[in-house]
């Protein structure tokens, strides 16, 4: 593993006379390139302009004449996928992309995928999962949060088969409690209509149906992270992967993911301390504090189940913050976040042909191009948002360079 400064002065462009081999570039977007509530195509920012990745974008001209000044004939591609906050969709995404790189690779093209936040997670899944020919391709990621997930025990063991029973009766329980819940709300919203004893029977049918309805949609969508592939170090490697990992100071991906980790542990050791206490005035002091609701305060049914809605309530409260929170990896994790452990890293958990590159200096030059005229402007700037890797001036000399020394070295 190579680990390089980021000074341009140390940088050494490759001689643009040399000859090189058909480049075909793949620009692989991160998540929500359009926004988070918008699907318009073709891809264009929240401003209106193209995305990073599109053509007339200033990283997608200015990489292209750069690899031209360089000597290479290079083909730019936009990959376009959904963009969505899903480990199960970068997984699709991260299939088709390797049956296209074997395409061209194939056609005596050398593959070069350049990938922007989850999209490097994508380029680099596909490349090194995915791929069933041995070819060589260069991955590029920028700004990365590289995800692995770690199942709580090794598949096919029984240690692994114990814990899924545990999770899933745990999450049924939950289910069951919201369900109790529901109904009980709505049977403390009718009971001004109907008798006690009619809103006992519906509380019950309603409170069976419901639990039903729960258990069997966490049945179907209980089980979905186990299609996605593993983590990188135990992959597959058919092809010659060498890897580029760009990455900045403070990234405010890996920021976010920092700290839905330290809330979803909070919330689920809370989680517990609230479910033992439930469970121990419900089960040993349960009787006598029923009594003491009816007897000595004069409570009556909507005051006890009241009791029991709010003890509940808190408990499936800050069991959505712990979902909420495992989540922010993936919209997948918000039902299954207890079956896998989720590691992230600024560089992938992998041994390898690798150059680690931190672009460091919050202040610097940024490119943009107005897309409607066509003119290219550099502005001094200081970072705003650090994610957005591909705005810095050196990204792209970076990526060239590397390029360059890559297809030089053999």
């Amino acid at each position: 593993m190579a680990i390089e400064p980021t000074s341009s002065s140390t940088i050494t462009p490759a001689p643009p006379d040399r000859p090189h081999k058909r480049l075909v570039v793949w620009l692989v977007h991160g998540t929500w390139p359009r926004g988070v509530f918008s699907a318009k195509w073709p891809a264009t920012s929240p401003t209106g302009r193209p995305i990073w990745s599109q053509s007339g974008s200033a990283f997608n001209d200015d990489l292209k004449d750069q690899l031209s000044a360089h000597g290479f004939d290079a083909e730019i591609v936009p990959y376009v996928w959904s963009g969505a906050n899903s480990a199960l969709e970068r997984d699709e995404a991260a299939r088709s992309l390797a049956i296209r790189l074997q395409e061209e690779a194939d056609k005596g093209a050398l593959n070069v995928v350049v990938g922007h936040s989850h999209g490097g997670n994508v380029a680099l899944t596909a490349a090194a999962q995915y791929v069933t020919k041995p070819i060589e391709i260069l991955v590029a990621t920028l700004a990365t949060p590289f995800i692995d997930l770690h199942p709580k025990a090794a598949k096919g063991e029984d240690g692994y088969g114990q814990a899924m029973d545990r999770i899933h009766k745990e999450q049924l329980a939950k289910m069951t409690m919201a369900a109790f819940l529901v109904s009980s709300l709505m049977v403390l919203a009718a009971r001004s209509f109907v008798s006690d004893d009619l809103a006992a029977w519906v509380l019950l049918i309603t409170n069976a149906l419901l639990a039903i309805t729960f258990s069997n949609f966490y049945g179907r969508h209980g089980d979905l992270l186990n299609k996605v592939p593993p983590p990188y170090a135990r992959m597959v490697w058919t092809a010659t992967v060498r890897l580029l990992v760009l990455r900045g100071i403070d990234d405010e991906a890996a920021l976010a993911l920092a700290a839905a980790a330290i809330q979803s542990l909070v919330t689920k050791r809370l989680a517990r301390v609230v479910v033992v206490l439930i469970g121990v005035l419900g089960g040993v002091f349960g009787v006598a504090i029923l009594m003491y609701l009816v007897r000595v305060r004069g409570d009556g049914y909507p005051e006890v189940l009241g009791w029991f809605d709010a003890s509940i309530g808190a408990y499936l409260a800050i069991s959505l913050l712990y979902a909420g929170g495992r989540s922010v990896a993936g919209r997948e994790f918000f039902f299954t976040g207890q079956i896998y452990d989720v590691n992230v890293n600024s560089a992938p958990d992998i041994v390898g042909d690798i150059t680690i590159r931190t672009l460091a200096g919050q202040r610097g030059q940024k490119v943009t191009r107005f897309h409607q005229v066509g003119v290219r402007q550099i502005t001094p700037y200081s970072y705003g948002r650090r994610h957005s890797l591909y705005e810095n001036k050196d990204c792209i000399e970076q990526l060239v360079t590397w390029v360059g020394e890559q297809t030089h070295r053999d």
